[in-house]
């Protein structure tokens, strides 16, 4: 078996870390690789800018009054009842 490719590791471990599943040590591995390693900290910027970018442009859902679904729950359980 051969070792894993280093980018293909990288990642796995910048979306561990970002993704908040390593512990304490962890992280602070993963910080520290971050300084020492410029590939490993290019491929954390990358995905960082990456998600903060899906974060802002998402577009957000509007806001739905308690009255807006209460019709649609009243709507759905009346066609329930055959009407």
């Amino acid at each position: 078996m051969r070792n894993p490719d280093p980018i293909h590791e990288y990642h796995r471990m910048v979306n561990m870390f970002l993704d908040h599943q390593l512990n304490d040590e962890e992280n602070q591995k993963v910080l520290h690789q971050a300084q020492e390693n410029p590939e490993f900290q290019r491929v954390l910027r990358t995905e960082q800018n990456f998600r903060d970018l899906i974060k802002k442009n998402v577009v957000q859902r509007p806001h739905v009054t308690s009255r807006l679904i209460d019709n649609i729950r009243n709507k759905i359980s009346s066609q329930g009842d055959g009407k």
